[in-house]
Order: C-alpha cells, then structure tokens, then sequence
C-alpha cells in the first residue's frame, strides 16, 4: 500500500505540483514552493526506503538513515 501511494505522488501528484511551480511568475514563491517539494519527496523517499530495508531482517536501518 505504502509504495503504491509513493508511485501515485511521483506519477500523478508531483508532475501537477511542478506545473503549477512553473506557471508561477514569482521568483520568491517558486523558491519557497520548490523548497516545500523537495522536502516532502524527501520524506517519501525516506519513508519507501525504510519500507524496503525493513523487508531484509541483516540490515541495520538506523545506520543507513543517518
């Protein structure tokens, strides 16, 4: 469930986000915007690597994460 909600943002959600960055003439709001996408897809990164490493019981996640 967690990747296919991880494939949805990246496929689906994000492209439109990027859109809407684009389209904004603002050079302030699309640094902040794009600050904001960042931080999210990092966080989902993060979230789906997670998911897998848990998968092989040897891996120690925390030293990977760090």
């Amino acid at each position: 469930m967690k990747y296919f909600l991880l494939q949805i943002h990246f496929q689906l959600v994000l492209p439109g986000i990027l859109e809407q960055v684009v389209s904004c003439r603002d050079a302030i709001a699309q640094e902040y915007l794009m600050e904001c996408i960042i931080q999210v897809s990092l966080y989902m990164c993060r979230k789906y690597f997670i998911l897998k490493i848990t998968m092989i019981q040897k891996i120690n996640v925390f030293h990977i994460c760090i």
